[in-house]
């Protein structure tokens, strides 16, 4: 920056200049370094003439004698030939400037324009082999000459043309979710979106997913991103966890984002949906008793996302992840495929983090969402629907969703919907079996359902039931 006692004041009797070129890397990476920004900076680090400084000395040396007089000494040079940048020689081939512009120039426009410039340009065969002049740093390809050449030539006489291009449609039947809706649907349900890093410390990942390695960055910008994240999880707890530390205890994140998964030495990037809910299902309010947010919230909201892309069979079955709390963990399937899990946290993270209260997190793939069926209109019926409800034994361990699934294949056509309504464990009920309470909306949509035929939907329901899963009818 200079200095007091090199500054020129009344008194000085002699002056010495010195006219030099600098690396731009060199001085960029030390102008940001030491936070020193100066007009010299500003010019050396964006690059200049390397011819420069000969005509540059000459021309101040003149300045000087015009202005104050006196006489100038000799003039000493320094030069590094093996260090000066090197001026490229560029092949411009014909074809490239119509491809790239539109239309087609003349050789001899062509080469008019670039000597204007003061490139030293030669006619070949298939082009023009030319000589980028010292100062036109900014010219190292021949994009850049045919740049010039538009620059020079006019934009606005440039041809102009409607863009074209093919049309990708989706197979009949099926379609493409948009990303936006399923982001509304969450939002509806009273959630945010939270944008976390892409990048975490190997801590934390090993504390989410104990038995995943993941990939660690050579020159990481800290500790605390060392690895690129294997789940969302992590940053929305951490997200989680500042909220609580500022007492505001009722939170509901979700984010889409890129993990990043490290199979026989390469990185696989996965798209996924993840989500976290905490404190009370509702705002404070007299009306309302509160209630904390639990697995079933959550398990409501997955199962909202995915009534929105489609009516395949989806089954929650019961499954262990090691960020998830054992026995309050399950596995989503749809349509027989592994999507995610949904579950509460695991008490080790809890701990580790000082996080109070339940809190619940879903995982989904995005590859489990996009694709959806394309809806369709049915026509309503205008005649009476029937119920009937089964009560069955059947053993503890069994979903709900696979008797529904059972119901569903063995009912026919006319099954309008299933729902459980009951769930019966204790007096009366053999230890290792619970009672199952169903109802059966059965409609027919051109006349009404007789009681006889109703009856034999009923049995035949409870005969699919007893041979896949030795369920009991309970009178």
């Amino acid at each position: 920056m200079g200095g007091l006692h090199s500054s020129v004041t009344e008194n000085t009797t002699t002056v010495f200049i010195e006219c030099a070129y600098f690396d731009p890397i060199a001085i960029r990476l030390a102008s940001s370094r030491y936070g020193i920004k100066t007009d010299g900076a500003y010019r050396f680090e964006r690059g200049i003439d390397p011819l420069l400084q000969q005509r540059a000395l000459a021309r101040s040396l003149q300045l000087l004698q015009e202005i104050t007089g006196g006489s100038s000494g000799p003039v000493f040079e320094q030069k590094s030939d093996a260090t000066l940048p090197k001026q490229p020689t560029i092949f411009l081939k014909t074809d490239q400037i119509s491809r790239l512009l539109g239309m087609s120039f003349p050789a001899d426009e062509v080469v008019s324009i670039l000597k204007q410039g003061g490139f030293q340009v030669t006619l070949e065969k298939e082009g023009f082999k030319v000589g980028v002049p010292s100062f036109r740093q900014d010219i190292s390809m021949p994009v850049d000459l045919v740049e010039e050449l538009a620059r020079v030539h006019g934009l606005h006489r440039l041809p102009s043309a409607n863009l074209t291009g093919a049309l990708d449609y989706t197979a009949a039947g099926k379609r493409k979710m948009p990303i936006e809706r399923l982001k509304a649907l969450l939002v509806d349900r009273g959630y945010y979106e939270a944008i976390t890093y892409s990048f975490g410390d190997l801590k934390t990942a090993e504390l989410f997913e104990p038995d995943c390695e993941p990939f660690v960055l050579k020159n990481p910008i800290s500790a605390e991103m060392a690895a690129m994240r294997i789940s969302l999880l992590p940053g929305l707890v951490e997200a989680l966890a500042t909220n609580q530390r500022r007492q505001v205890m009722r939170t509901r994140f979700f984010e889409m984002g890129v993990c990043f998964f490290k199979t026989e030495g390469k990185t696989i990037e996965k798209p996924m949906l993840s989500g976290v809910i905490s404190g009370s299902t509702y705002p404070e309010q007299w009306g309302i008793k509160e209630h904390p947010q639990d697995l079933f919230d959550i398990k409501k909201d997955v199962e909202a996302l995915l009534a929105l892309v489609g009516r395949e069979t989806i089954l929650f079955e019961r499954a262990a992840h090691p960020a998830m709390h054992p026995g309050q963990t399950a596995r989503i399937f749809r349509a027989g495929q592994p999507i995610g899990f949904v579950g509460v946290l695991h008490p080790r993270i809890m701990r580790a983090l000082s996080l109070e209260g339940s809190i619940s997190v879903f995982e989904l793939e995005m590859k489990g969402l996009v694709s959806s069926e394309l809806p369709t209109f049915a026509p309503f019926s205008k005649f009476p629907a029937i119920r009937r409800d089964i009560a069955i034994l059947v053993d503890k361990s069994l979903y709900a969703a696979e008797l529904k699934s059972s119901i569903e294949q063995s009912a026919g056509e006319f099954l309008q919907s299933v729902s459980l309504f009951d769930v019966y464990e204790g007096k009366g009920i053999p230890v290792d079996k619970k009672s199952v309470a169903l109802g059966l909306i059965l409609q027919h949509p051109s006349r009404t359902l007789i009681e006889g035929e109703g009856n034999d939907i009923v049995k035949a329901v409870v005969a699919s039931l007893q041979k896949q899963f030795d369920a009991i009818l309970r009178n």
